[in-house]
């Protein structure tokens, strides 16, 4: 990357990339840990609540997955 962007561009885009990806996973670890909670009835054993809560985090992120897929704008193609 270095030979591409200067060295002022590339310092400011690493820390663009490492401060999003923290942020995710903060955001991840966040809406997780809820899940986690209304995952089930109480009486439902812990492995069964994670089970359930990964399926319903899954389930979600491919859903908005495909609708930014199916809203992204069309990329003409280019000629060779």
């Amino acid at each position: 990357m270095s030979e591409i962007f200067p060295l002022h561009v590339k310092g400011v885009a690493t820390g663009v990339c490492v401060l999003t990806n923290w942020f995710m996973a903060f955001l991840v670890t966040k809406e997780f840990s809820s899940l986690m909670v209304s995952a089930g009835p109480d009486g439902l054993p812990l492995p069964q609540r994670q089970k359930s809560a990964f399926q319903n985090y899954s389930c979600d992120r491919l859903g908005v997955g495909g609708l930014a897929c199916r809203l992204k704008p069309h990329q003409p193609a280019t000629p060779s």
